[in-house]
């Protein structure tokens, strides 16, 4: 019911949201959340937060959960790690304090955040009412390569550029995004895309991260896109290696979502990112492709076309790339060292 359950909250007014959504999340996370995370804690000796723009609040969504987590640790005094989050701007003063008070109960190991600009989000938000500062350590999703391994070998193909176009649903960046997004225009756009990609000479396949709501716009551009010569549909993904094999087998990637950039990233694959919210400009920026981020409400689908033409002849720089996924590995093993001494501490 996922689908559903966004439309359903899209639908209500924002104001009204921001009233209903607490309440509803703090029953979701009484009844059937605190019960998942108190087995899981009972097995453990330590708890890492990560994974993603986990410390952002819509509808108080992440500073419910979370918070939920770092009581039952505190509870248990169970030392916490913040391992590479990315951190929001924009909080609810309840959000805020939810989520700080979870934190300045927990006992805190360190705290380091994905990119500079978060770092000066923490800071602002969470380091200035006596939470431990950040460090800054590149998202670990730039191990995919060292993880999954070199690039599946391409079989007979048609010798054509193959260009991944990473769809994302409306009703997804409707509810987190900055600004407008509108599903009709974004569906033309992206089926223009992949109409003047395959125009100009490259092979176009449609995947998602895996999200439903996704893979029924996709399915949705696939049917108005017809039976293309060029055009092909990736399979649901599974699991996360399925998904970063088939990013590893492509010669560029579009996508409002950050990690499949990242997984491009990784093995070196130029990425266009379509603008949806901070975040992913600040990855562009640490990489140093800043370029080649461009809003498909604001630039035509044959922009974003010249553009990823542009990035195919335009290798990632591999020095930058070594340093920032050293980075990566250094903030993992940084971590694995903090960890073990709270171990032996104990």
């Amino acid at each position: 019911h996922r689908r559903s359950v966004l439309r359903l909250l899209e639908a209500v007014p924002a104001q009204m949201r921001r009233r209903i959504m607490p309440a509803l999340l703090r029953i979701v996370v009484r009844t059937r959340l605190t019960p998942r995370f108190a087995r899981v804690l009972d097995r453990c000796d330590a708890a890492v937060i990560g994974g993603g723009a986990l410390f952002a609040d819509a509808d108080q969504n992440f500073p419910t959960k979370i918070g939920a987590a770092l009581a039952l640790c505190a509870d248990r005094r169970m030392p916490v790690a913040v391992a590479a989050v990315g951190v929001a701007g924009d909080w609810s003063a309840a959000g805020l304090a939810r989520l700080s008070d979870g934190l300045a109960r927990a006992d805190l190991l360190s705290v380091s955040v994905r990119d500079d600009t978060s770092a000066e989000t923490w800071q602002r938000l969470f380091a200035s009412r006596g939470i431990a500062p950040a460090r800054t350590v590149p998202d670990p999703g730039l191990l995919c390569a060292d993880q999954y391994g070199p690039v599946p070998a391409r079989g007979e193909g048609s010798g054509r550029p193959v260009v991944g176009l990473c769809v994302t649903a409306p009703v997804v960046l409707r509810l987190h995004a900055d600004g407008e997004q509108d599903e009709a225009l974004l569906q033309a756009w992206f089926r223009a895309g992949a109409e003047g990609l395959i125009d100009n000479g490259c092979d176009v396949i449609l995947f998602t991260n895996g999200s439903p709501e996704d893979g029924t716009f996709r399915d949705q551009i696939a049917r108005r896109l017809g039976h293309r010569v060029g055009l092909s549909i990736a399979p649901e993904f599974e699991r996360p290696d399925q998904l970063v094999r088939c990013i590893a087998g492509l010669d560029a990637v579009l996508a409002h979502r950050l990690h499949a950039c990242i997984a491009a990233y990784s093995y070196r694959i130029p990425a266009v990112g379509l603008a949806w919210d901070r975040k992913l400009r600040s990855f562009f920026e640490q990489t140093g492709r800043a370029g080649y981020v461009i809003d498909p409400r604001e630039e035509s689908p044959m922009a974003a076309v010249r553009l990823s033409l542009r990035a195919l002849e335009d290798p990632v720089d591999p020095a930058l790339h070594a340093g920032l996924v050293q980075r990566a590995r250094d903030g993992i093993a940084d971590l694995a060292r903090v960890l073990m001494r709270a171990g032996g501490a104990a």
